[in-house]
């Protein structure tokens, strides 16, 4: 399957640690959305966690950001100064080419 290194789809989502969690990737896909502008690579926001990055051997450059990224901090909304841990799961996802997705018909099933 042919893939575009020039182009990487980074996804954020909120894993374990509530709002904090969500708060968490937002700063993560901000930290490399800012990156990217910095390399002068071009960014569009797909949805609001969901980025294509466009720029030389740009799935290359992010594609070890995949997987779950912890951080222990005491949010501004913690009144007892505890220290909060939350997680984050990134996907960073190169763009498959449309005519290169072929899915046999003996594979799908139809109900």
């Amino acid at each position: 399957m042919n893939t575009n290194p020039n182009i990487a789809i980074i996804e954020a989502n909120p894993g374990v640690g509530g709002d904090e969690a969500r708060h968490w990737g937002d700063e993560l896909l901000g930290s490399y959305i800012r990156y990217a502008n910095k390399k002068g690579f071009a960014v569009t926001q797909l949805e609001s966690n969901i980025v294509k990055i466009k720029g030389e051997q740009a799935f290359h450059i992010f594609k070890n950001e995949t997987g779950v990224h912890r951080i222990q901090r005491i949010p501004t909304t913690e009144k007892r100064g505890r220290v909060h841990t939350s997680t984050a799961i990134i996907l960073v996802l190169p763009q498959i080419l449309q005519q290169e997705i072929k899915i046999p018909q003996s594979e799908l099933e139809l109900s």
